[in-house]
């Protein structure tokens, strides 16, 4: 499935910035919460194939993939708290 492609997408320079790039989702991998490694795990290694094969198409995929996760992330995680306080808050469970 991997081959050359857009070879000028995946050179040094570019290689560097995915590098940056991958940083974000590499340290979402590191918070310890169930469920929550393996989509931008599989970003980051769709994006390393891409690298390792020139393919800017699989390089593209896995930062889409694991970007797309780490915004879910971090929108849905202070939304999912907030939820979860009020319904503790109303359910009388909370002391």
């Amino acid at each position: 499935l991997a081959h050359p492609r857009f070879a000028s997408l995946t050179g040094d320079r570019a290689a560097r910035v995915i590098g940056m790039l991958l940083i974000i989702p590499c340290a979402s991998i590191l918070v310890p919460l169930p469920l929550t490694n393996t989509v931008p795990g599989i970003g980051v290694a769709l994006a390393a194939i891409g690298l390792i094969e020139r393919d800017a198409l699989f390089v593209i995929l896995g930062l889409v993939v694991a970007m797309i996760w780490v915004t879910i992330l971090v929108v849905g995680g202070p939304a999912l708290l907030y939820f979860l306080i009020d319904y503790m808050l109303a359910s009388g469970s909370a002391a």
